[in-house]
């Protein structure tokens, strides 16, 4: 399995939860909570801030090899490596000369 490239991850990145609890009601009001899975997942909107073109080539191609499949990522939030894939392509912004880049993974 492939490793997403270790690129800075700028202040702008937000690790997330998938929450997977459904609340249900009682005739007389009650809920009953349940959950659908055996453990909390996380999600990630990754941005890359100012990166070089060459950075650019490199998350593309990355993207483009492992945009069906499951991958190895790495969040600077907490250092912990999950296996992710991509919910979609990635946002490209154009900065002058550089770029910034923002995915949106999930884990699996």
């Amino acid at each position: 399995m492939n490793t997403y490239p270790s690129l800075h991850q700028a202040i702008g990145s937000r690790p997330g939860m998938l929450d997977d609890l459904v609340i249900d009601r009682a005739a007389n009001g009650t809920a009953k909570v349940r959950a659908f899975f055996a453990a909390v997942k996380r999600n990630f909107s990754v941005v890359h801030k100012a990166i070089s073109a060459s950075d650019r080539t490199t998350l593309l191609a990355f993207y483009a090899a492992n945009r069906t499949v499951a991958f190895y990522f790495t969040a600077e939030d907490d250092g912990v490596m999950r296996t992710v894939v991509f919910k979609r392509a990635p946002v490209i912004e154009p900065i002058g000369l550089y770029f910034n880049i923002t995915n949106e993974m999930e884990e699996v």
